[in-house]
Order: structure tokens, then C-alpha cells, then sequence
């Protein structure tokens, strides 16, 4: 019976308003990596729609989203194959964040920030160190190269350099996933796997609202 109500979950985690979380997801990571681009930020921006969809259909249709998104920039861009795993990390967390109630609060969401920009950093550097060289492509490859030159070691360059552009990055990236999935409407909501905690925060008018529910108990 365990092992039944096992699988009903696990695929009411893919019924058809979940899947189509998925490729807005998806949309949202490429606008936002290609106006980091244009605009020549600092950042990637490249994980808002994942962030978005494990915040409201949870960690496999986060997943699914940053797999997806890093697959596609492959096609192009062979690096974004090096940092799937990186999507997967962030969509494990962010989703373990949601559910475990680290936004409910402003210390709490601060919190949150924090624990996102460790797990990533733990997920990318060892790619970017050993794969890479330090490399990342983006503008703080600048930054890393001109701390390095001050006397650190490229490890140690790097990690600062990522840390740094991540508490910006990563923040901004949940932050805005997150005023998305509360701009949402209850109905839509209500199809999806965490809708309950997002129409909590709208009863309630405020950001305070239990990690408990029933629809996300499953």
C-alpha cells in the first residue's frame, strides 16, 4: 500500500498544469541569461525560472526546468552542459526551502539566500576550478583574474569572485521567482503541488505562512 501511494505521488507531480510550469520555467532562465548578457551584468540570471518552478510545482519539475534549460543553451553554448548539475542543486534546494517554511519570514528569506548561494558554490566550483580553469564566462571572470593578480590562489579567486556575484545573483533570482509564484492567481495555484503555500500568503496578506498544508502533503 506504502509502495502504492508511493508512485501516485510521485506522477501527481507531472499532471498537465505541473508540465506546463516546465517550459515557462524555461522561458523565464533564457530571458533572464540573455539580458545578463546584453547588459553585460555581473551575473547569470540564467535561474529564475527554475527557482519559479521548484517555489511552485516543486524539486522535479525544478529539476526537469534547469535540465531542460542547460540542455537547450547546450546546443549553442557546450559549457551549459558542465553546470546541469548545478540547476539540479539549486532546484533541490530552493524547493527544500519552500517546503520547509525559509520564506515565510524576512529573516528567514535571508536566510534562504544564504543557504542557496552555499549549496550553488558548492555544486559549480569544483567544475569551474578543475574543469574550467576558473572560466565561467561571464564578466567575473575580470574580477576573479584581477584578484588572483593581488597574490590569491586561482581556487581561492574563484570562490570569493563566485561568492560575491552570487549573494547578488542567486538572491535576486529567488527574490523574483518568488514575487512571480505570489502574483499568481489562486486558481491556477490550486493545480499546482506548493500552490497552498502561496494562497496561504495571500489569505493572510503577508509573507508569514506555515511549511504544513494538504495539498503539498503527498
Amino acid at each position: 500500500m506504502n509502495a502504492l501511494n508511493s508512485k501516485r505521488s510521485f506522477a501527481e507531480n507531472f499532471t498537465l498544469f505541473q508540465l506546463l510550469i516546465i517550459p515557462i520555467g524555461v522561458a523565464i532562465n533564457y530571458v533572464g541569461g540573455n539580458l545578463a548578457i546584453m547588459l553585460k551584468l555581473p551575473l547569470f540570471l540564467d535561474v529564475i525560472g527554475t527557482c519559479f518552478a521548484s517555489l511552485v510545482g516543486g524539486p522535479w519539475i525544478g529539476a526537469f526546468t534547469g535540465i531542460l534549460t542547460n540542455t537547450m543553451i547546450g546546443i549553442t553554448q557546450p559549457m551549459a552542459f558542465m553546470s546541469i548539475h548545478v540547476q539540479i542543486v539549486i532546484a533541490l534546494t530552493v524547493a527544500g526551502l519552500v517546503h520547509f517554511g525559509m520564506l515565510s519570514k524576512i529573516w528567514k528569506f535571508a536566510l534562504a539566500c544564504l543557504i542557496l548561494v552555499i549549496f550553488t558554490l558548492c555544486a559549480s566550483l569544483p567544475t569551474q576550478i578543475f574543469l574550467l580553469g576558473g572560466v565561467t564566462g561571464s564578466m567575473t571572470d575580470i574580477v576573479t583574474a584581477a584578484v588572483v593578480r593581488a597574490g590569491l590562489p586561482m581556487w581561492a579567486g574563484v570562490a570569493a569572485t563566485q561568492f560575491v556575484s552570487n549573494i547578488f545573483d542567486k538572491s535576486a533570482s529567488l527574490i523574483i521567482a518568488f514575487l512571480i509564484a505570489r502574483s499568481m492567481s489562486p486558481r491556477f495555484l490550486s493545480k499546482l503541488k506548493n500552490g497552498y503555500i502561496f494562497m496561504g500568503m495571500k489569505k493572510k496578506g503577508t509573507t508569514h505562512v506555515k511549511a504544513s498544508g494538504t495539498n503539498g502533503d503527498k
